[in-house]
């Protein structure tokens, strides 16, 4: 098996339609830092001018306790602009 670092662990993790929390990140990746790693993949997408992106959705959990879910999504205006061609972000 090929070495993988964390950004590319947690890029897989995301693009499979996961939305894992920091100490989900944690626990099944095996990141000591998850903040860090987001952080980093958020750096290197833009660097890269990736048509995606990496959200942060902020909820309550059942004990009412507020936790952020991680999701990877469209960057702003690229919806739009592939439309005409029959590229929708819906899943079938």
């Amino acid at each position: 098996m090929a070495n993988t670092t964390q950004i590319e662990k947690v890029f897989n993790y995301l693009s499979k339609g996961n939305t894992p929390t920091e100490g989900e990140l944690r626990t099944r990746l095996k990141i000591s830092n998850a903040t860090a790693v987001v952080s980093n993949l958020r750096s290197f997408l833009a660097e890269k001018n990736a048509i995606v992106e990496v959200y942060s959705n902020k909820r309550k959990n059942h004990k009412g306790h507020p936790v952020t879910r991680y999701a990877l999504g469209m960057c702003r205006g690229y919806r739009a602009r592939l439309a005409p061609f029959g590229v929708t972000t819906q899943k079938a």
